[in-house]
């Protein structure tokens, strides 16, 4: 009984914790151009900011910061002078006036992926946070505005809606871990199979409506895989999965795991053309496949909390 209060206890003081609020201005995406604006609780005296470095599943310093082309820091109206660190370049550091109780971080983001059509919201290129955070217990509501009669979903938001987009409250990793596909053209189907309790979804995106035709068969593959994977490791650690699919020529194809879902970039051809289809395939089961092996399992050295930490690659190997 003791026990059962004190976790009522502590979770109720997390959630008190004010929490950070992300505001992501992706209105000018189809000119590659991402704009945010970051509220931070903060107290008078010496702060430092910093941008996600260590990206999991990327397992390396690999936060875009060459593509923050603008970043202003505001104490109210006021603008106010940071110092960027001469040694770790993703951070910066500031002082905070007395009487100020939050600060207004805005940034720009020009990035060369994705199209005019279609991009994948990755919320660690968009925001700063405190140093010396852990991503597990900052609380994060995030709100996106989408470029007119363009449309989101995520594993946060799992219906594909116009914006302004609100994401439910969560920590700092969940955010991180649950990136948000956009475009003009996206369309959505389910891939649960009969019988199976938790639900799969497959959402793409592509330069041109005509890309989104899905064949029958392939949408029984994917239920096939998700039995089969169903029978191999004998449970399932999330509480859906969500496929999120870019279909552009415009992007290299990639894939990049995260627990409740993966992001996929294709050729803009992927589920018309029978040969680019089966290759896809790969691609998908394998993202997949490290929900398992991963992200729900995963060496305790690719772990950074605060995305700034270097990870320890020494057994990546079995990741």
């Amino acid at each position: 009984m003791r026990m059962g209060l004190w976790t009522i206890l502590l979770t109720s003081w997390c959630w008190a914790q004010p929490a950070l609020e992300l505001r992501v201005d992706a209105s000018t995406a189809p000119r590659r151009l991402l704009r945010s604006q970051t509220t931070i609780p903060v107290q008078p005296g010496p702060m430092a900011l910093v941008f996600p470095k260590w990206i999991p599943g990327e397992h390396g310093p690999s936060g875009p910061l060459n593509s923050v082309v603008e970043l202003k820091v505001f104490a109210g109206l006021k603008p106010l002078p940071w110092v960027r660190d001469s040694q770790n370049l993703h951070r910066i550091t500031l002082e905070v006036p007395a009487g100020i109780q939050q600060l207004r971080v805005e940034m720009t983001l020009g990035e060369t992926s994705g199209s005019s059509q279609l991009r994948l919201l990755n919320f660690n290129q968009l925001l700063w946070h405190p140093e010396d955070i852990d991503a597990a217990e900052v609380q994060m509501q995030a709100e996106i505005l989408l470029p007119p009669s363009w449309t989101g979903v995520s594993a946060l938001q799992r219906k594909a809606i116009s914006g302004p987009i609100r994401l439910s409250r969560v920590d700092l990793s969940t955010l991180v871990d649950s990136p948000m596909l956009i475009g003009q053209h996206l369309a959505s189907w389910d891939v649960t199979p009969k019988g199976e309790i938790k639900p799969h979804q497959v959402h793409a995106a592509a330069d041109r409506p005509e890309a989104l035709k899905m064949n029958p068969a392939y949408l029984d593959y994917l239920r096939k895989l998700v039995v089969q994977t169903g029978h191999l490791f004998g449970y399932r650690p999330y509480s859906h999965y969500d496929w999120l699919l870019s279909l552009s020529d415009s992007l290299e194809p990639d894939g990049l795991e995260h627990h409740q879902s993966s992001d996929n970039r294709w050729s803009e051809d992927g589920l018309i053309d029978q040969v680019q289809r089966q290759q896809l395939g790969d691609l998908l089961a394998h993202e997949f496949v490290h929900v398992w092996n991963g992200k729900y399992r995963r060496p305790a050295g690719l772990l950074s909390p605060d995305y700034q930490a270097p990870m320890d690659t020494s057994l990546l190997w079995f990741y």
